[in-house]
C-alpha cells in the first residue's frame, strides 16, 4: 500500500533531522528570489546548497581576522539575549482565562 502524503511528508522531515538540517523561514522580495534562482542556476546549485554556500563563505571572511579567546571572538559566537514580552504583553496574558 502506498503512503499518505502525510506519512511521506514525516519521513522526509525525520530524514532531514537525522541530517542535523533545520528549517529556515524567510520572506525574500522579488528582486532577492529572482537572484537567488540566478546564482544557484549558474552554479549548478539548489537554492539551499547556493545559501548554504553564501552563508560559510561571509562567516569564513568575518572570522579570519578574529583571534580565538579575544573579547571578539566572543562577541561573534555569543548568542543575544532572549527577546522577553513587554509588561503590557505578560499582563494580557494573566489575564486570559483558559
Amino acid at each position: 500500500m502506498a503512503k499518505t502524503g502525510a506519512a511521506r511528508q514525516a519521513a522526509w522531515r525525520t530524514k532531514r533531522k537525522d541530517e542535523h538540517a533545520r528549517r529556515v523561514n524567510a520572506w525574500l522580495g522579488l528582486q532577492g528570489q529572482v537572484a537567488l534562482e540566478r546564482v544557484a542556476r549558474h552554479h549548478g546549485l539548489t537554492r539551499e546548497q547556493m545559501l548554504e554556500r553564501l552563508i560559510f563563505a561571509e562567516d569564513e571572511r568575518l572570522l579570519m581576522p578574529l583571534t580565538p579567546d579575544t573579547p571578539a571572538w566572543g562577541a561573534y559566537f555569543a548568542k543575544p539575549p532572549r527577546k522577553r514580552k513587554s509588561s503590557t504583553m505578560m499582563a494580557l496574558d494573566d489575564n486570559v482565562t483558559p
